[in-house]
């Protein structure tokens, strides 16, 4: 896959040095090789980390992650465009939500129900392997300018929230 190939089991096969049958053996059908790719990448080479709960760890992770991304470039952006990769990341949805609300909840806390929705929501369309095929395709950028174009993003974002909050809340 990362030249361009499509996953086979006799692929899988050559690349680990055993025979066809064992493949056949741990993973039987078709999805379930596939998925246990896309979930060894997700683990292995993106470095992704959901336990960022304040916006300098997240900036840390963006740049654990979009490095990873550069040194796995073909796969990511395989990940980014297949169905399996697309269900490895919903399966990831819940722990990457709460990562963005409990930033949100450190950086602006006292947002409404509706205001850390939306903050979070923000948060994830910037640090995601989207915006870093992004960056990379159009802007040209390798992983570390791209995190750091997105690090921007984050704290510009939160303090554009405060900045509002803290506005609404002041009496006039």
């Amino acid at each position: 896959m990362r030249a361009g190939d499509e996953l086979t089991y006799r692929a899988v096969a050559a690349e680990a040095g055993v025979q066809e049958r064992t493949v056949y053996r741990h993973f039987p059908s078709k999805p379930e090789l596939e998925a246990a790719l896309w979930d060894w990448i997700a683990r292995n080479l993106t470095h992704v980390d959901f336990s960022p709960r304040n916006v300098d760890e997240l900036a840390a992770s963006i740049r654990r992650s979009f490095s990873g991304f550069d040194q796995a470039a073909p796969l990511i952006q395989a990940m980014l465009h297949s169905a399996q990769g697309l269900d490895v990341r919903r399966g990831q949805q819940p722990a990457r939500r709460q990562m963005f609300e409990a930033v949100v909840d450190d950086a602006v806390p006292g947002l409404d129900v509706n205001q850390r929705l939306r903050a979070a929501a923000a948060l994830q369309v910037l640090y995601s392997a989207t915006a870093w095929e992004l960056l990379r395709e159009f802007y040209e950028m390798s992983g570390e300018e791209a995190a750091s174009v997105i690090e921007f993003g984050l704290r510009s974002l939160l303090a554009g929230i405060r900045t509002t909050t803290t506005t609404e809340r002041t009496p006039s």
